[in-house]
């Protein structure tokens, strides 16, 4: 979960900080250099261990950008500021260290080290074609193309020039207090097609889910991120400052750390593992969680008919999930059989809250909803695992339901050739990945145990024995720990072998299961996150096999894809 918020959190950052309107002089993103010298000796160690020799350029190519660079010292940090200006405009100002006189900087700007330099105006030299600088305790500050070149360089910048506290030769400082402000005209230029089905609902819910980030951002006071280069791959870290007294900083001082029955479940060949010790979600967020997820899927052609609440009474359900002590894995025994999925949450009421999934899945909204995505789920049957009772529900795909609902979701004037063939494509899809999902899936309550498995009738009880055998960390939670090195016990960790999981996706496409099985196989990325003095804290590491393998993954997508859009040879005359 909280892995999950950081994700979106970064995402609405990344997505969102370029547009908009705000008052004043306000720094949105920086990121800095921790300097020039160490992204090289970073860059050279990343071009071996992952076999991409271009990395090693990197550097060089920043710098053949940067104006002046040959003056700046590269053993020195250097910035780059996104600042927001009154009435809608932003500016980036860069911010470097000269090797030697600032002025020997001012003239290479200027364009070149002969003439004489303009008299500054309240500090701020206007060197033309929209370049002007400042020197502020022997840092240079220089906008280029800027139409208010003033305006950026009137700021209050030494604010801005002290470097995030946390690992990283690549950093980044996020004000989320700046970018909030910048959602709404987002969500107004989002663009959404005229002639799809439904066109001003989806616009509505766009509107919803930034606004969620947008309360979301409203409550944290920074958002860091660093980023490292080593031969055991990419450490990427982060730090999230709640506002005092918000949802958020009500979240994270509820966490718990993970506990050995969550543990248990992290398995080093997995697909994908996960663990959290548990929190406790405000309501007023846990609101805005379900409002947001109901609207996002009441925007969807699958599910027609279905109000938003009722789709709400369905997220209330998963969400009532999301906080409690938890851990479940996911793994792939045989190549060509099916994903086997456990899982165990630690609920009050297990039992009670199994009975009400089943009444949920007898309401008239969920049987045409679920009508509707041509997925058929069979009455459960009960039977007794380890002293639990367990349910047990079988799976099917109802192919021409689910044909219904994937043209319903095509723009009116889509040609009918089009859509017969991508209609044709996402079943062949569909049948390949059939197999995978396995033919059912089972619920166990006991105690304060809810045990999820899926993959095979005999899992849950192998579910069941992992939940209750547990008497200590295991060996994966502890290799986490060793490569993350976390500051505190963490309250989340896990892995996703993120290279396996894209060959299995390419698998699934026509014609690509041969280059699927050219992917090598990765260690799989590690992360883990923990409160920290009032913070929370994350730490994730891409190792350098996990990067070599989703490299291969995507070029052979790309090969694939030129390989179907390249043209017919012409026919080859006889005399040749």
């Amino acid at each position: 979960m909280k892995n999950g918020l950081r994700t979106i959190l970064a995402v609405a950052v990344c997505s969102f900080a370029c547009a908009g309107n705000t008052l004043g002089v306000t720094r949105i993103v920086s990121v800095y250099v921790e300097s020039f010298a160490e992204l090289q000796k970073q860059a050279a160690v990343g071009a071996g261990a992952f076999q991409a020799p271009m990395l090693a350029a990197l550097p060089m190519m920043m710098t053949g950008g940067l104006p002046g660079a040959a003056q700046m010292d590269n053993s020195k940090p250097v910035a780059l500021h996104l600042l927001a200006l009154e009435g809608g405009e932003t500016g980036m100002v860069v911010e470097v260290t000269p090797s030697a006189a600032p002025e020997a900087y001012l003239k290479a700007l200027a364009g070149g080290a002969a003439g004489v330099l303009p008299e500054p105006k309240d500090g701020v030299y206007a060197l033309g074609k929209g370049m002007a600088a400042k020197i502020a305790g022997g840092r240079l500050y220089f906008v280029t193309r800027a139409k208010k070149p003033a305006a950026l360089l009137g700021a209050d910048l030494a604010a801005y020039s002290e470097l995030p506290t946390l690992p990283g030769v690549l950093r980044v400082s996020v004000d989320p207090q700046a970018v909030v402000p910048h959602l709404k005209k987002a969500a107004a230029s989002m663009p959404v097609r005229g002639d799809a089905p439904d066109a001003e609902r989806q616009r509505r819910t766009l509107e919803r889910m930034l606004g969620f980030y947008g309360t979301m951002l409203g409550q944290l006071d920074a958002l860091h991120l660093g980023l490292n280069i080593q031969n055991e791959g990419v450490f990427i870290r982060s730090r999230l400052i709640p506002r005092a007294g918000s949802d958020l900083a009500a979240l994270a001082l509820s966490g718990k750390p993970v506990a050995p029955q969550q543990h248990a479940f992290l398995e080093k060949d997995s697909l994908f593992s996960y663990a959290a010790g548990g929190s406790v979600m405000p309501k007023t967020l846990e609101s805005a969680l379900i409002e947001m997820y109901a609207g996002l899927a009441a925007s969807s052609p699958m599910y027609n008919g279905v109000t938003t609440n009722d789709l709400a009474a369905v997220m209330r359900q998963s969400v009532a999930l999301m906080g409690a002590p938890q851990g479940y894995t996911v793994s792939l025994p045989k190549p060509d059989g099916a994903l086997h999925v456990q899982g165990c949450w630690q609920l009050a009421d297990p039992a009670g809250y199994l009975e009400s999934q089943l009444a949920a899945m007898k309401q008239p909204f969920f049987v045409s909803m679920m009508g509707q995505t041509g997925v058929k789920v069979s009455e459960p049957v009960t039977r007794t695992v380890a002293g639990m009772k367990a349910y047990d529900w079988k799976l099917d795909i109802d192919e021409q339901a689910m044909e219904k609902t994937v043209r319903a979701a095509f723009p009116a004037d889509m040609p009918g050739e089009k859509a017969d063939a991508a209609v044709a494509a996402h079943q062949q899809t569909l049948r390949m990945l059939k197999p995978l999902f396995g033919s059912g899936y089972t619920y166990a309550a006991g105690g304060t145990d809810l045990v999820f498995a899926m993959g095979g009738e005999a899992l849950i009880g192998d579910a069941v024995k992992r939940a209750k055998g547990s008497s200590g960390t295991s060996e994966e939670a502890a290799r986490i720990e060793a490569l993350l090195a976390p500051s505190a016990d963490p309250h989340s960790m896990g892995r996703i072998a993120l290279g396996r999981i894209l060959a299995l996706a390419l698998a699934a496409r026509p014609g690509m299961a041969d280059l699927a099985k050219g992917i090598p196989v990765g260690e799989g990325i590690v992360f883990a996150g923990w409160p920290f003095k009032g913070e929370l804290l994350s730490a994730m590491l891409i190792p350098a096999s996990e990067i070599k393998a989703v490299t291969a993954g995507v070029m052979a997508g790309q090969a694939a894809a030129r390989q179907r859009n390249a043209p017919a040879r012409p026919p080859i005359p006889n005399n040749f």
